[in-house]
C-alpha cells in the first residue's frame, strides 16, 4: 500500500495494527476503571511504529534494536535475576567468542 508516493507498508501491517488496537481497547472496555492512559499510550506507540515503518523499515529496525538493547533487555535481566519471570521469558547464556566472558540475553518464544 502506498502512502504519499514514496512510503510503502508491508502487507498485513495495517490489519495487524487494527487487531492490536482492538485488543487494547477491548481490554479497556472490559475494565474501564483501570484508567485511560494505558490504551492511549499503546495506541500512540502503534501509530508511531506504523509511521516509522512506512517511512523507513531500516530506521524502525534500528530503533527497535536500540530500545531492546538499552532498555528492555537490562530490565528483563534484572527481573529474572531476582526471580520474577515476565511473560515466560528465559535467559540464554553464552560465552563471548573473543573475550570468553559470559553473555546473558533474554529470549522469548516469537
Amino acid at each position: 500500500m502506498e502512502i504519499y508516493g514514496r512510503m510503502t507498508l508491508p502487507r498485513g501491517l495495517i490489519a495487524g495494527n487494527i487487531a492490536a488496537l482492538t485488543l487494547v481497547w477491548g481490554l479497556y472496555l472490559l475494565s474501564p476503571g483501570s484508567g485511560l492512559l494505558t490504551p492511549l499510550v499503546q495506541s500512540a506507540v502503534y501509530l508511531a511504529l506504523l509511521l516509522v515503518t512506512a517511512r523507513s523499515r531500516r530506521l524502525k529496525v534500528r530503533l527497535v534494536r536500540a530500545v531492546q538493547h538499552w532498555l528492555i533487555n537490562p530490565l528483563v535481566r534484572a527481573l529474572l535475576a531476582v526471580g520474577v519471570n515476565p511473560l515466560g521469558l528465559a535467559v540464554l547464556e553464552t560465552r563471548g567468542r573473543r573475550t570468553g566472558l559470559p553473555r546473558r540475553v533474554p529470549v522469548g518464544n516469537g
